[in-house]
């Protein structure tokens, strides 16, 4: 091969490494990606989701929309729009909440993981609004998803959520079946060989003072005592007693003790005053929900008796007490 031809070659590579960058291909989509988990491991979840979305249309010019290339990102996106959402609406922006939650729904169609994610983080936001209702349908499409998958240790959380949505609708002997299930996967989930991430000791504690908090609006205050105790002590030991939630834990078992007349200490109150914590939403307040005289489905789903309007899963009377929540983002 002469010399011009060398050159010739390597100014001809030279000029299509240019145009695929011009063009974003595919040097600069990864480079978009690459400053996107940069940006998500300092927490800069907005700026990492501008990246992610010029990565994606770009891998969506090069690959097509159904390539393996795009479904990777998507879930990036899926992840961090979903974490946004939850973001936005402890700080009660609902209208910015539905849009990133409205745009998860879309990119977790290929991601059965990701759909039960962003099924329990919509149904949150019902929760929030009042929308009880609601807010049950997509927990409990969320759950049919979870029973499908091979690792079912998010489905605790899905069922605390619906224990959480039934005690608002008085539906208190149905809601202890939930806490009660996501106690038994946790506990099983414990005695296998699988690593789980620190926060399950945290949603364990958690379904235990949810048993406890169904219990007593049962009536059955000795067996409340004890699952407040139990989920106290349990805290305690995997979290540290000065952690938050034991500390939190702690208060409620003591309060217990007092308002259901041990010893000396005082009587029974009408309802529990120490609330639920669901395992979707932990160290926030939210307000009492106040369903609406039309529970109409902002996000839609199917079926859905009520008239919709805008959010899609496929296929009363409320409690008294607040409701102590810890925000969903599984991933």
């Amino acid at each position: 091969v002469s010399t011009q031809s060398t050159w010739d070659l390597k100014n001809k590579m030279s000029e299509k490494k240019i145009v695929e960058e011009e063009k974003g291909l595919p040097e600069s989509s990864d480079a978009y990606f690459s400053e996107a988990q940069k940006l998500r491991s300092e927490g800069k979840y907005e700026e990492a989701l501008e990246n992610l979305e010029k990565a994606l249309r770009l891998k969506q010019e090069q690959y097509g929309e159904n390539s393996i290339e795009c479904t990777k990102i998507c879930k990036e996106v899926c992840e961090i729009t979903n974490t946004l959402a939850m973001a936005y609406l402890n700080k009660n922006d609902y209208e910015v909440s539905l849009k990133m939650l409205q745009r998860a729904q879309v990119l977790c169609e290929s991601n059965e993981q990701a759909k039960a994610i962003t099924y329990n983080n919509i149904a949150c936001y019902y929760r929030k609004i009042g929308k009880l209702k609601l807010a049950l349908n997509f927990l409990q499409n969320a759950l049919q998803i979870e029973k499908k998958l091979a690792v079912a240790e998010n489905a605790a959380d899905t069922h605390l959520n619906i224990c959480a949505v039934l005690s608002q609708l008085n539906k208190h002997d149905l809601a202890l079946l939930h806490a009660t299930s996501a106690v038994a996967i946790l506990q099983e989930l414990m005695l296998s060989s699988v690593t789980l991430h620190p926060d399950r000791f945290a949603v364990l504690a958690i379904a235990y003072h949810n048993i406890g908090v169904e219990q007593e609006f049962l009536k059955r205050n000795d067996a409340a005592l004890v699952s407040y105790r139990k989920a106290m002590i349990f805290a305690e030991k995997h979290m540290g007693p000065n952690d938050n939630i034991s500390n939190n834990l702690r208060n409620v078992y003591l309060t217990a003790c007092t308002e259901l007349g041990i010893g000396e200490r005082g009587g029974m109150s009408a309802s529990p005053s120490h609330g639920i914590i669901t395992g979707s939403e932990l160290k926030s307040e939210a307000k009492e929900a106040k369903e609406s005289p039309e529970d109409k489905d902002e996000l839609s789903q199917e079926p859905v008796p009520e008239k919709e309007e805008e959010l899609k899963p496929e296929t009363s009377t409320e409690g008294k007490s607040k409701q102590n929540t810890i925000s969903p983002s599984y991933y």
